[in-house]
């Protein structure tokens, strides 16, 4: 094999496919190797003051979009917002929230106050999970939740996140770069038996940014989350036994807008979905506590 035999312009098919398979190993392997540089020791068996809160739970999940979706629950369980599906011309349906007519006092947690204040007019579910002030002033008032969660190794810094997350795209960048140009090489020569090489791209693009989008929570974080689920799992199901409205706030906050499907609340469960979004929830809810949905989630629900 000559030195032009590397070039792949003129690389065989096959000898190509194990040498973008060895690239894709090591481009994932950089990606996972910054990430654990910038993972900070983590205690998973934290002890916090707030493992049942329920503002807690969804700020731990999906940051400040998850909090304001959880007191919108909140309240209208409580039955201080009423909600209706309005419809405008060309666009689909939404849920909009408003007071309720008998809403008495604004609410004493700072987190629901500012969800109150922003519903002096009728909104919809995903205009509040995207309003930047509105995420801004819920992610001051979780900044004891994320200072203690940092300290305990079970969130990163918004700086490290941002490390991470350019990591799994520089990964994912690259294997595109050297898959997609072999692939014009290909197809301007006529050649059309590149599935396997679609596919071995494809995979290791989606497994690169699934890395990326894993930055805000720790492995400790992701761990101390299962452990706060598995602690709550009788909850994940509506036809638990325990339906009070604290039963309702901790299993929409640990579980996401899924777990109200088929339930009296199920309007719920597509008030933050965005139009032309897939799965209940949706990806309406931006994270905005440095993390989105993802983490990461994403904004999960």
């Amino acid at each position: 094999m000559t030195i032009q035999d590397l070039s792949i312009a003129t690389m065989p098919g096959p000898v190509f496919l194990v040498c973008y398979a060895a690239a894709i190993a090591v481009a994932l392997l950089a990606a996972w190797a910054w990430e654990r540089w910038h993972e900070p020791p983590g205690n998973e068996l934290a002890k916090l003051p707030w493992d049942s809160d329920p503002y807690f739970l969804a700020y731990l999940r999906g940051g400040a979009g998850e909090a304001v979706k959880t007191a919108v629950f909140a309240l209208h369980v409580g039955e201080r917002l009423v909600h209706e599906t309005r419809t405008t011309r060309g666009a689909p349906a939404q849920v909009w929230f408003s007071r309720g007519a008998h809403a008495g006092r604004p609410p004493a947690h700072p987190i629901e106050a500012a969800v109150w204040d922003e519903l002096d007019e009728a909104k919809s579910g995903v205009h509040l999970c995207e309003e930047r002030a509105l995420l801004d002033r819920v992610e001051e008032a979780c900044a004891h939740y994320r200072a203690r969660l940092e300290r305990e190794g079970l969130l990163r810094p918004p700086e490290d996140v941002g490390e991470v997350g350019t990591a799994g795209v520089l990964a994912a960048l690259g294997i595109g770069l050297l898959g997609g140009g072999k692939l014009w090489i290909a197809l301007s020569h006529g050649r059309t038996n590149v599935a396997y090489l679609i596919m071995l791209g494809a995979a290791g693009i989606v497994t690169a940014l699934r890395r990326a989008r894993r930055g805000r929570l720790t492995a400790a974080g992701v761990r101390y989350l299962a452990r706060r689920e598995s602690a709550h799992e009788e909850l994940r199901s509506w036809q638990s036994s325990d339906r009070s409205e604290a039963g309702w706030l901790t299993a929409f906050a640990l579980f996401g807008a899924t777990v109200v499907a088929g339930s009296a609340h199920a309007d719920l469960g597509e008030a933050f979905k965005k139009p032309g979004a897939a799965g209940a929830g949706g990806a309406g809810c931006a994270g905005g506590c440095g993390g989105g949905c993802g983490g990461c989630g994403g904004c999960g629900g």
